[in-house]
């Protein structure tokens, strides 16, 4: 994901020349093409969906921390452990299975845009599949990280690395296992149950330091699934995909690429060593 997200963040370059060709030819030749808007939002939606592992892998999402780091490091390892079984296991089993019929689907049908290029929609969808599958392995990757965190805090050393995966997740196994229940409440007071007590999570785990998008994206896709069964699951992939594709939201990798042209240019220090006089 380190390799792959240092690639695909390239993408933006992408986006910046297609938005140059646009320019040029609406404003100097008079002569706008059908084609640059959609690939503009295709190349982001593409770009957006690919870096989100490498953004994981970097605590680059948006958390709130400001309670969750006071506590000591062995307790910030478990809660990061409890909210990403709560929240990211279930958002990311739901959606990846999900994003590959969404491609297949589109893939198998020949679906096009709804613009006048008519472009298909399949490499986008997946990349939305790819960009899941990295961010599953990246999950992985994170929960192993917390768990091994909690041992070396408590037994004072690592595990060994031959077999490491393997203990790490026979643990997590295992305390799955303490947290299934029965329970003798009908289905739809359960499902009220349920839906209240994920609602009292996502204040809990924002509260907590768990990643912004994935305590609604699990809290989402969960509440979804109770409440309309398969068909939740897919209205949460139809959002993210309709999300994706937002043309307002392609200014935010372009001011985020200006501000380092300004920073690493040193133009932006020479702009505030200029307004200090």
């Amino acid at each position: 994901n380190d390799i792959l997200g240092k690639v695909f963040s390239l993408l933006v370059l992408g986006i910046l020349a297609v938005i140059l060709c646009e320019v040029i030819l609406r404003r100097i030749f008079n002569s706008p093409q059908i084609w640059t808007q959609d690939l503009i939002v295709m190349l982001f939606a593409s770009y957006i969906i690919l870096i989100c592992a490498f953004g994981f892998q970097k605590k680059a999402f948006v958390a709130v921390d400001v309670v969750f780091a006071r506590f000591p490091m062995l307790v910030q390892h478990i809660l990061h452990t409890i909210t990403y079984l709560i929240f990211l296991v279930p958002f990311v089993a739901a959606m990846l299975p999900e994003s590959w019929r969404f491609f297949m689907k589109a893939y198998t049908t020949g679906e096009q845009t709804y613009s006048v290029w008519a472009a298909p929609t399949w490499p986008v969808k997946f990349c939305l599949f790819l960009g899941l599958l990295l961010l599953a392995v990246q999950s992985v990757s994170e929960i192993l990280k917390q768990v091994n965190g909690i041992i070396s805090d408590v037994t004072g050393k690592k595990l060994p690395d031959a077999g490491k995966e393997a203990q790490l997740m026979d643990a997590l196994m295992n305390s799955l296992q303490g947290l299934v229940t029965s329970s003798g409440i009908g289905a739809s007071d359960l499902a009220i149950v349920m839906i209240a007590a994920l609602f009292g999570l996502m204040v809990v785990g924002l509260v907590l330091g768990q990643e912004l998008a994935f305590v609604l994206g699990g809290v989402g896709v969960v509440v979804g699934w109770i409440a309309w069964g398969d068909p939740g699951v897919t209205i949460a992939m139809t959002k993210i995909y309709d999300q994706m594709q937002s043309y307002s939201m392609v200014a935010i990798p372009m001011f985020v690429l200006m501000a380092n042209f300004l920073t690493y240019s040193k133009v932006a220090d020479g702009l505030f060593e200029s307004i200090s006089y």
